[in-house]
């Protein structure tokens, strides 16, 4: 039998983006080994990555009218498809829906019917984890030298941050941006906005002068200068 004539050899789908121009013309070699429709039919096989949540499968822009069929791993039909799918209008056929990951999946393309002649299918596995990362300052993110800021994620486990630290909270005291990546238990990753922590200096210590004695009776004054010209209040 040739490759994807049936559930045992079929065509092998790798990588999460596959595309390709089949015939079921009555001379391409296949044979109709599915119960769907009396047209010959061809069999596809692919596994979803371990972050797939949905799959994208269409004949759309075939000339053809096609009939798709989703079926799980035992061969049982999960849904199908003939024609005004999602994708496309018109008698090209196409699905998207919900999928398991990490799971073989096959899908068997047709014509309508008695329908034969040359189809392009499309198998696509869309990656969306449910997965998001945020960080969340525990005060503000702009202080001066020596001062800090607890940066905490949005996830207790699976946290990388920015500058190498793995908990789900850092405290910072060196200017910077961090952010964190979250990988969960599939191997999916989300990374946050950056949050952006400003450090700003401290200013050099003040010296004070005299302008003369700081010894004096009463009526008598002395005026003391800051050696800085701005920024200052004393102690009065």
């Amino acid at each position: 039998p040739k490759v994807g004539d049936n559930i045992s050899l079929p065509v092998e789908v790798t990588g999460s983006s596959f595309s390709g121009s089949y015939s079921n013309t009555v001379t391409s070699g296949y044979t109709n080994q599915f119960t769907g429709q009396s047209s010959a039919d061809i069999f596809f096989r692919f596994t979803t990555g371990s972050c797939v949540d949905s799959v994208l499968i269409s004949t759309c822009g075939s000339a053809m009218d096609t009939y798709i069929h989703l079926l799980n791993a035992s061969g049982n039909v999960i849904t199908f498809n003939d024609d005004d799918g999602p994708n496309c209008s018109g008698t090209p056929a196409s699905m998207k829906l919900a999928v398991l990951p990490n799971t073989v999946y096959y899908v068997v393309a047709e014509g309508y019917n008695t329908t034969t002649g040359t189809f392009n299918i499309i198998i696509n596995q869309i990656d969306n984890p449910v997965l998001t990362a945020t960080n969340s300052a525990g005060g503000p993110t702009t202080f001066c030298a020596g001062g800090s800021v607890i940066l905490t994620s949005s996830s207790a486990t699976g946290n990388v941050w920015s500058n190498g630290a793995t908990t789900q909270s850092i405290n910072v005291s060196t200017a910077g941006n961090y952010s964190v990546t979250v990988t969960n238990g599939n191997g999916c990753s989300a990374t946050s906005n950056s949050t952006l922590v400003t450090v700003n200096a401290l200013p050099a210590t003040p010296t004070i002068s005299a302008s003369g004695s700081t010894t004096f009776c009463a009526g008598g004054s002395v005026i003391l200068t800051s050696s800085s010209a701005t920024g200052n209040v004393w102690s009065n």
